[in-house]
């Protein structure tokens, strides 16, 4: 039976230099130990430990008169006092919530952050409620922009454990044996009592986050793809917004601000990026407002000494926005037609149906399609006009079937005759002019009847004798 270790419960470190490395377990027994080597031990040990201001080596005492009870006592009351002044030292990972006031927060392009290597990340704060987080990530979120990832509350998060803890056990039912898995004791389910004060915890992520996967097909050669050109702007960055909002009312943030693989506030990554919330939500109002995309860019194009006098306005007075104009950040960022046009398009569907054309000529036509169609009313007692000015006359069931063959005899015959073609008339219309007013229409379709007339008249005459409808 091997003997048990030295155990000096309390002490963080001895110096094994003040030790005999001669010495051995047996000697304790023996009663060679020394007390003051051991006290000595202790003493040296106090200027490493960095707990507090009390004295270890008060109330020492050193237990060697009992086997297997061998070690040093250090009251409870000493013991706990250098732990209380421990966790009351600053920490270098841990520090109080600040508390973020509203007018702290930072609205771009006026108001830029300033954060340095002094700055403590993650960067703790405290809002007294959630309108006060709301106007301060408004500010953030207007010079990079966050997007909301997961939201939690401590139920989810219980059934999320509990869920993970039966999976558990199941993989290790499924790698015992029959007999083993039977024998296996139950899964115990916890009863906790404790409640949690926190409502909800939501995490806001950086655009940036997060990296580019290609979903290209594999099979395809590389020629016949549609890759992308562009870079994405995807690249791993790890800055977060962490928001414990409590059941009072409170928020605390921890805000881990460092971005990595990009400049939040470089100026060019406010054009090359995702529009501002604010952007956005203006562009998304003047569309449903029934403006179309030559109106809204005709907005943002407003004149350069205008554009400053309204920003130096703004900067003076954030109270003075004029909710007719773009937003001040609108007006210093170079918003694209394709921005417009893609909030255009999944709105209302494609533009074309909705933009009138540009030339007169597409126009015309246009408001001739959407002109309503003359409606012709036919008599419902069979009375047809004939092409020339005559008689009208009535179609019957019974004179149908009795001159059908007449009829078909003499539109057999006429099919043979030299003026079923028309020539004549051909060559009489390829010699009137070309171009006629629309006010001449009328007597062009009365030469035309009259040339028609006196080329079929006797034919017509003839056919409808022989049909017996004349």
């Amino acid at each position: 039976m091997s003997d048990p270790p030295l155990n000096l419960a309390g002490v963080p470190h001895a110096d094994d230099s003040l030790i005999d490395p001669q010495l051995a377990a047996e000697a304790f027994f023996d009663a060679k130990f020394d007390p003051d080597l051991a006290a000595a031990a202790v003493a040296a040990a106090q200027p490493q430990y960095g707990g507090g201001d009390f004295q270890i080596g008060v109330g020492v005492d050193v237990n060697v008169g009992v086997p297997m009870q061998i070690g040093v006592d250090i009251p409870q009351s000493v013991l706990g006092a250098g732990l209380d002044s421990q966790q009351a030292l600053p920490q270098g990972s841990q520090q109080a919530p600040a508390h973020m006031p509203v007018t702290a927060s930072h609205m771009a392009p006026f108001s830029r952050p300033q954060r340095d290597d002094t700055t403590p990340h993650p960067e703790l704060l405290s809002f007294t409620n959630r309108a006060e987080f709301d106007v301060w990530f408004e500010g953030e979120s207007s010079w990079c922009h966050f997007v909301q990832r997961r939201t939690t509350t401590p139920e989810k998060r219980a059934e999320e454990r509990l869920r993970a803890r039966i999976k558990a056990h199941e993989r290790m039912l499924a790698s015992m044996a029959p007999e083993e898995a039977a024998s296996a004791p139950p899964l115990k389910r916890r009863r906790r009592n404790r409640t949690s004060n926190i409502k909800e915890k939501v995490t806001y992520t950086c655009h940036h986050a997060g990296r580019y996967e290609a979903k290209h097909s594999t099979t395809l050669p590389r020629e016949k793809l549609r890759l992308n050109t562009k870079k994405s702007v995807k690249c791993d960055c790890p800055a977060r917004i962490v928001l414990t909002e409590l059941d009072e009312g409170e928020c605390k943030v921890s805000y881990f601000w460092r971005h990595e693989g990009h400049d939040a506030y470089a100026d060019d990554e406010l054009e090359s990026g995702r529009l501002p919330k604010v952007i956005d939500e203006w562009l998304v109002s003047q569309i449903q407002a029934g403006k179309d995309t030559d109106e809204i860019r005709r907005a943002l194009m407003m004149p350069e000494d205008e554009k400053a006098a309204y920003l130096r306005q703004i900067a003076e007075d954030p109270s003075s926005v004029d909710p007719e104009k773009p937003p001040p950040l609108a007006l210093t960022l170079r918003i694209k037609y394709p921005d417009i046009y893609n909030r255009y398009r999944k709105l209302k569907g494609p533009i074309k149906d909705f933009k009138p054309p540009k030339h007169p000529r597409a126009r015309r036509r246009t408001e001739e399609k959407l002109d309503p169609v003359p409606v012709v009313d036919i008599p419902t007692n069979g009375m047809v006009d004939a092409v020339d000015p005559g008689p009208s006359y009535q179609l019957s069931a019974d004179n149908m079937v009795d001159g059908f063959a007449a009829l078909r005899e003499a539109i057999d015959g006429n099919m043979s005759d030299p003026f079923a073609g028309h020539e004549h008339l051909e060559r009489a219309l390829l010699a009137l002019p070309r171009g006629v007013d629309q006010a001449d229409a009328s007597d062009l379709n009365e030469a035309m009847l009259r040339m028609a007339e006196a080329q079929n008249d006797e034919k017509n005459r003839e056919v409808w004798v022989g049909v017996g409808l004349e």
